[in-house]
């Protein structure tokens, strides 16, 4: 396989010498900044363009050995694949000046000026699982290895045609080996019970240039216990979680609110659980009569609770600066999760209605109070977001066989909702939106 994406997006840097966080968080303080940014006042604004062109390829292999007996049937499977993907970064930052309210281009930059670098990793990866039944019992043991070389070309912001002039290195390189096994027991017809442990692993990224002591993978071992009921069309599956995460990792990236640097670092221990349920059914109940139409529910809920274990001083990013203590929650992930479909299917036409709630949460690590944007409270004293619902509907048409037509309606009450605070301050939801269109399969 062989993939090759480029894209070039660009982004406000500072405006009169001031990034936008401290501009947002207090505009009164900085005055000047924030009337450039409304267009009231001229003055410089600093713009940066990221171009990157992003490379994947490998080759991967399976193969499987099923040997059944009268009792017993039994499955091995061994897999292997080699990886090589690389991304070309090249970021320009220009000048322009907000005048009259237009911002007019006054510096090109020279390309690369901002960023000129190649990050790159290969890795080897191969598992091995057998995967044994027995008079209803179904037991999977598996082991995983990953070996992971990084390396990481910084050409300078000043050698556009990278001679090598200023070139800074760094490599880093990870192997580690993932055991694990699934169990699922079928206790008639209609219910299974089931149940996991495994090791899983996010790798430390790029290494971090000037310094001798690289990120560490971030590993965690994963325990789920289940249970399944389906019966004349009704689904059910409720489920709890359990990972326990050594080495956790955090990010200094621009997207999580920090510096932009993209370095990887160890956050000590963390716990992560919860419980997860779901439901399908179709409110006509089991009436054989009329097959003819349909009113499917599917109902599905996720509750987590995700806490650091360690006390340790954060140096910023994903989770800002300053001490982070035993137990504080960690940002981003909403205690509260819930969706519901609801649809109409009958021959020719189908409809459905969608509601997602996510609950309030929290985007600062700590525990107690919470505090959601609003009038009174200043950006700095936000340490959460507050909880919202997003209904939309879509409806599909069979016009004739191989051809139909949709539309979509998305957030159908126009809620207006923060949806998210980085980067550079509060982010909406999308409004009331309506997509028509027309698919054709003529196979």
């Amino acid at each position: 396989y062989f993939s090759s994406t480029f894209r070039d997006w660009a982004r406000v840097n500072t405006i009169n010498g001031t990034a936008l966080n401290p501009i947002l968080a207090n505009p009164s303080a900085n005055q000047t900044a924030y009337q450039i940014m409304t267009g009231s006042a001229d003055g410089p604004i600093e713009y940066q363009s990221a171009a990157r062109t992003y490379q994947a390829k490998g080759v991967e292999s399976q193969i499987q050995y099923v040997l059944n007996t009268d009792n017993i049937n039994s499955k091995a499977q061994l897999g292997i694949r080699y990886h090589k993907d690389q991304a070309d970064r090249y970021a320009t930052k220009s000048t322009y000046t907000m005048t009259r309210g237009i911002m007019v281009l006054t510096v090109a930059g020279i390309k690369g000026n901002s960023e000129n670098q190649i990050r790159k990793a290969n890795s080897l990866a191969a598992f091995f699982n057998y995967n044994v039944n027995f008079k209803g019992l179904s037991i999977t043991p598996g082991i995983r290895y990953e070996d992971i070389y990084f390396e990481f070309l910084n050409y300078g912001n000043a050698d556009a045609a990278r001679l090598g002039t200023a070139l800074k290195s760094a490599t880093n390189r990870m192997k580690i080996l993932l055991p694990g096994v699934g169990i699922n027991y079928q206790i008639d017809h209609r219910m299974n019970l089931y149940a996991g442990a495994h090791k899983g692993f996010s790798p430390p990224g790029m290494p971090s240039l000037g310094s001798s002591e690289q990120a560490r993978p971030e590993t965690a071992v994963n325990y789920e216990l289940g249970f399944r009921f389906e019966q004349k069309g009704l689904r059910l599956d409720v489920a709890g979680f359990h990972s326990d995460y050594d080495n956790i990792l955090g990010s200094d990236n621009v997207s999580g609110g920090g510096a932009g640097t993209g370095a990887m670092f160890n956050a000590g221990n963390a716990l992560i659980q919860g419980l997860e349920f779901s439901l399908a059914c179709d409110l006509r109940g089991n009436n054989q009569n009329n097959t003819n139409w349909k009113i499917p529910l599917q109902i599905s809920y996720t509750f987590t609770d995700a806490r650091f274990k360690d006390s340790f001083r954060n140096a910023g990013g994903d989770w800002g600066s300053g001490m982070i203590y035993r137990n504080d929650e960690i940002p981003f992930i909403p205690k509260h999760a819930l969706s519901v479909n609801l649809g109409f299917e009958h021959k020719k036409i189908t409809a459905t209605f969608s509601a997602r709630y996510v609950g309030l949460t929290r985007t600062k690590p700590g525990q107690g109070s919470l505090i959601t944007p609003s009038e009174q409270s200043t950006y700095d004293a936000v340490n959460s977001i507050a909880s919202f619902l997003i209904v939309d509907f879509s409806t599909n048409y069979r016009i004739s066989k191989g051809i139909s037509c949709f539309n979509t309606l998305n957030n159908i009450t126009n809620n207006r909702n923060i949806v998210a605070n980085l980067p550079n301050g509060y982010r909406p939801n999308m409004p009331f939106g309506i997509m028509l269109g027309l698919k054709a399969d003529i196979r």
